[in-house]
């Protein structure tokens, strides 16, 4: 079963004309909060995602997606823990397949299956999932730099008692 999406934009398999079509998701100030709060992150300030869909090769019943995907969002830097803004801008492909025909083992090279019920293909999920999928996993400040990188960089000692590998070894060694 497909979950809710604080993004419900759907559309249905057999609306996709043979020719193709576009799709655009956007998203209100609460799905904008609703997002920041799913992503585990300050703030979601702007968000569109635009679809280019086309039908897979006939008698299958699946859909490609081809994508672009730009927000602006709040990040927390993980050296300062302060907060920055930051803007994506991430092209992306997906293929919606009717769930009962997914595969138990995707090939790793082939384009990501996202799949559908009920003729539903829920264009407003995938498109916070690929938020998700661009959001870095350890986002930095630009120009923030760790005491270990500045040392290595000739921004100053690496053998500093402030660096994290100092402190630790200024415990003693283990027994």
């Amino acid at each position: 079963m497909i979950t809710p999406s604080e993004l419900p934009d759907t559309i249905r398999w057999e609306a996709v004309p043979t020719g193709g079509c576009d799709f655009v998701v956007g998203a209100s100030p609460q799905a904008l909060d609703a997002l920041a709060q799913r992503m585990g992150i300050p703030a979601v300030l702007a968000f569109t995602c635009h679809f280019s869909l086309r039908r897979g090769p006939l008698g299958s019943r699946s859909v490609v997606a081809e994508g672009r995907l730009r927000a602006k969002v709040v990040l927390t830097c993980v050296v300062s823990l302060d907060s920055f803004e930051s803007s994506l801008d991430e092209p992306f492909e997906i293929r919606f397949v009717p769930a009962d025909s997914l595969q138990d083992q995707p090939d790793p090279e082939d384009i990501d299956e996202v799949p559908y019920e009920d003729g539903v293909l829920a264009i407003g999920e995938a498109a916070a999932e690929q938020l998700a999928l661009s959001l870095p996993a350890f986002p930095r400040r630009p120009g923030v730099e760790t005491s270990e990188e500045a040392a290595f960089l000739g921004g100053g000692d690496s053998n500093s008692s402030t660096t994290p590998f100092a402190v630790l070894g200024s415990r003693g060694k283990p027994v």
